[in-house]
């Protein structure tokens, strides 16, 4: 995948966090955010790679092109899904765990992380994929695809999943996130937890950032 921007590791590179960002977003609009994370220290040892998704027609954007892991026909549950597109986003960020593990990073050694499309992203590669990764973190996040329950490997059903969510959203609904939270334990997902932040939008604050920052630093010690 071309586009991807990294925050390279200030010591020995031993750990990676991909971070997937939202709808019309690009992986540079999630730097700022991630330096405030990564700037609480403990992170040293991690790099950070930001890639954009493809820019396609989206049709709840009147058909208008701008960048998204895959077509969104709406933003209620259970619509038609761009299953195409989820699968082509699915392999591109395959590729990137791949190389990773090529340059020495086991996949135990990496999360998948985003926001809000990115998150669902994320979720829906982190269950289905031949790579078993460190943990799944989301933020906003939902499950893009009514299907994915029953897609999850078993061997990924015990990958740490976090899932962050403003109870204030008013683009992703905070019940949607935790409804697809309930979904993977109804099949048997056992590490996967929900924490609504109160008064949150469809964004990220200070309380949120920090609690990622700690989840990365568990999940991917030194």
């Amino acid at each position: 995948m071309s586009n991807i921007i990294e925050i390279k590791s200030k010591s020995t590179h031993t750990a990676t966090v991909i971070f997937l960002h939202g709808l019309m977003e690009t992986g540079k609009e999630w730097q700022i955010p991630i330096q405030s994370i990564i700037s609480i220290g403990g992170l040293d040892h991690i790099k950070f790679v930001f890639p954009t998704a493809p820019t396609i027609p989206i049709s709840i954007n009147f058909g208008n092109k701008g960048t998204a892991w895959y077509n969104v026909i709406s933003l209620n549950p259970g619509s038609q899904e761009d299953s195409i597109g989820l699968e082509k986003s699915m392999k591109q960020i395959e590729k990137i765990i791949e190389e990773e593990i090529n340059n020495g990073i086991a996949a135990e050694r990496i999360i998948l992380s985003g926001f809000s499309q990115g998150g669902a992203i994320s979720l829906f590669t982190g269950y289905q994929s031949k790579y078993k990764v460190a943990a799944l973190i989301s933020m906003s996040g939902f499950s893009p695809s009514l299907s994915l329950p029953s897609k999850i490997k078993p061997e990924n059903k015990d990958i740490p999943c976090t899932m962050f969510h403003g109870t204030d959203d008013k683009v992703v609904n905070c019940k949607w996130g935790e409804l697809s939270h309930k979904s993977y334990l109804k099949v048997g997902v056992k590490n996967s937890q929900f924490i609504p932040i109160q008064n949150l939008g469809h964004s990220s604050n200070e309380f949120e950032l920090k609690q990622v920052h700690d989840l990365i630093e568990k999940y991917l010690p030194k």
